[in-house]
């Protein structure tokens, strides 16, 4: 669940249960007095919120890896002698180094490339914000927003490029007998539940502390300086969905264009790089992976910049003043 949130939002969430007058915060001063602690301060702040949004990345991968294991390697591990932590560091980790690497890689270039959450928390020591920052409060000439821009896009592709070459130097299985992964899962022993199970808990309900801030936030009326909001009211909601519906339009509007786009473009993309041979396929096919490498900020400056001065034919604007941008940016990075 933390992933079906974007990253600034489940910050403004998190706000409310970690922040300075945060629920945390407070129930610690009532009850132990205890001063305020800064979960959310600074790097260490960042770095809270972003664990909490993209350890699924990581989960998910790793499962699917781990689901895809040959189980007869295991099974013959273990006739060898192989147990416990050693059959798990010379037989299972290994064979889920792929899925690993990609969540890593995943987790790497959101988190490397988040502007929202560092925002969010006022901390502006990063690339990311810095960029913006520059590009939007300075000039758009800004050559320093450039540079960090660069900067962005060069270590991300760098990453791309030794993950992708790390994990092509190995060799991995992937089933091939006819046992079932099922027949791997073993019941944990109760001992073992007693320190498993406090501890998926404490992770369940701490990933849906943002969804429960933004909720309650969502409702309440008042809330400051108290566990819960004082009074509760519908009429945040009547002003996002009647009196100001254009925004939820809009979203939908453009988000659907893209969409259509995109699926137009990757269906192509992708017959051509499965089912034709061509001279530059290899060029088309890291073209093709080049905007999922690249920061989203750096795409949205290059944008602007690049279109800045182009104006439509017809409307005389700047295509940067319009709304076509959008959908354009969104296609160009999913």
């Amino acid at each position: 669940m933390p992933i079906i949130i974007p990253p600034f939002v489940g910050a403004i969430g998190l706000t409310y249960f970690f922040g300075k007058y945060g629920i945390v915060n407070l129930f610690l001063t009532e009850t132990f007095n205890i001063e305020f602690i800064p979960f959310l301060k600074g790097p260490l702040g960042v770095l809270f919120v972003q664990t909490i949004h993209l350890y699924p990345l990581i989960f998910l991968n790793c499962s699917a890896s781990l689901a895809g294991i040959d189980p007869s390697l295991e099974e013959s591990a273990k006739n060898l002698g192989s147990n416990g932590f050693h059959l798990f560091r010379t037989i299972t980790f290994p064979l889920i180094i792929p899925g690993y690497a990609a969540g890593a890689l995943l987790v790497f270039i959101w988190s490397f490339s988040d502007l929202g959450t560092p925002l969010m928390l006022g901390y502006f020591k990063l690339l990311a914000p810095q960029a913006y920052h520059r590009i939007t409060s300075f000039t758009i000439l800004d050559v320093n927003g450039y540079v960090m821009c660069v900067l962005l896009a060069a270590i991300s592709l760098l990453t791309l490029f030794l993950v992708r070459k790390y994990v092509s130097l190995r060799q991995y299985s992937i089933i091939s007998s006819g046992i079932s992964p099922a027949a791997l899962v073993k019941r944990l022993s109760r001992k073992k539940m007693l320190v498993v199970l406090p501890f998926c808990i404490i992770i369940v309900l701490i990933s849906l502390t943002p969804h429960m801030g933004i909720l309650l936030a969502s409702f309440g009326k008042v809330w400051s300086m108290t566990y819960l909001p004082e009074t509760y009211t519908l009429d945040h909601y009547s002003e996002v969905l009647i009196r100001t519906p254009q925004f939820i339009q809009n979203t939908l509007l453009y988000c659907s264009i893209s969409a259509v786009f995109d699926v137009i473009l990757g269906a192509i993309i992708a017959y051509l790089l499965v089912r034709k041979t061509f001279i530059g396929k290899g060029v088309l096919d890291a073209l093709a992976m080049l905007p999922f490498a690249i920061p989203g900020i750096v795409i949205g400056i290059g944008y602007l910049r690049v279109f800045y001065q182009f104006k439509i034919p017809g409307l005389g604007v700047p295509l940067t003043a319009t709304w076509f941008i959008l959908p354009i940016s969104y296609m160009i990075r999913r």
